[in-house]
């Protein structure tokens, strides 16, 4: 049987390149991480030699010898999100263009979770970190302290911080939405929230809603919360809308909630339950899914420009691993009331 057989039967390390190519392990690695360092003689025959085994370069090994590496970790709360799935898409276009990958974790909006995956994620020696600081967990905190990578906060800036942040005032659109539904004549608005966690975001968007009331006379906001772990279903909005009661004798007459999916469930049990929309009843979802202005009647709702968020981030992160000694920043990304036919 032949070297390159034998070779094949198992899979092929940075050696056996070597041998095939006629150089030292030393110069493949050369090739791999830094191919215009070596001539053009040699790189076609490391090359070839490579494609001839199927050769796939161990980055997690180079990564532990460089202390560092290119791969940027990321841990969202919920892939299915809206704005976090568009965050990401935006994150890792920026990142890719700079020769980066993403490492994804999902934290199912769990702190314990959060914790163990920042402490794995941090073994790895990514280049930097980004996740949305809204459950604010000490544990995750002093991982990423310890790391001692640039780190990005995709969070509220009204938060304080010591890392870079980019992200939108949950304060302020916590007081856009509670005045737009005022001023079209609402006067009991309830927001809408999974009650375990109560995310950070949330809370501050509940007191910028209560502020913005205190500006008019007769008007109050309240909370409705349901006991799970976000993100609220299709079904949670609808048991919502029923659990009001009957049109007329409802304890508010607008719902707000932090995603579009349960304020489209709403929308769909009014249908079902002959409350009007958004005469009897206004809703407001957060988002901006497609889902919002497809169903009937659309959907007011917020919509983020998360991709200029991710991207934002990206840009950050990148900066910093430039110049290590820059200054921390912190960047607003605005937000948009879209206003269509429930509110």
């Amino acid at each position: 049987m032949s070297k390159q057989n034998k070779v094949a039967q198992r899979r092929p390390t940075i050696k056996d390149v070597a041998k095939i190519a006629g150089v030292s392990w030393m110069t493949v690695s050369r090739v791999v991480n830094a191919p215009q360092d070596v001539s053009a003689a040699t790189l076609s025959a490391v090359l070839k030699a490579i494609d001839t085994l199927g050769y796939v370069p161990n980055k997690a090994a180079a990564s532990l010898q460089q202390e560092s590496s290119k791969l940027v970790a990321l841990i969202l709360p919920d892939l299915t999100s809206t704005i976090f799935h568009d965050m990401y898409r935006g994150l890792n276009a920026a990142l890719e263009e700079a020769g980066y990958l993403v490492l994804i974790g999902e934290s199912h909006y769990q702190i314990e979770r959060e914790a163990v995956l920042a402490k794995s994620m941090a073994a790895w020696h990514p280049a930097g970190f980004v996740f949305p600081n809204i459950l604010r967990d000490s544990r995750t905190e002093s991982t990423l302290g310890q790391a001692g990578i640039p780190v990005c906060l995709v969070s509220d800036p009204d938060f304080a911080s010591e890392h870079m942040v980019v992200g939108y005032s949950s304060l302020k659109i916590g007081a856009a939405i509670a005045r737009y539904l005022i001023r079209m004549g609402k006067r009991r608005v309830a927001y809408v929230r999974a009650t375990r966690p109560y995310t950070r975001n949330s809370e501050r968007m509940l007191e910028g809603a209560r502020s913005a009331a205190q500006e008019f006379e007769g008007c109050e906001v309240s909370t409705i919360g349901v006991p799970k772990t976000s993100p609220l279903s299709f079904d949670d909005g609808a048991a919502i809308v029923r659990s009001l009661g009957r049109p007329g004798a409802m304890p508010c007459d607008a719902l707000v909630f932090v995603n579009d999916v349960p304020a489209a469930g709403a929308v769909f049990e009014c249908l079902r339950s002959g409350i009007r929309i958004p005469e009897q009843l206004a809703i407001v979802g957060f988002g901006d899914s497609d889902l919002a202005a497809q169903i009937t009647p659309a959907l007011t709702t917020i919509r983020v420009d998360a991709d200029v968020m991710g991207r934002t981030a990206a840009a950050l992160l990148l900066a910093r691993m430039q110049d290590p000694g820059s200054q921390y920043q912190t960047q607003e990304i605005g937000f948009r009331l879209i206003a269509r036919d429930t509110a």
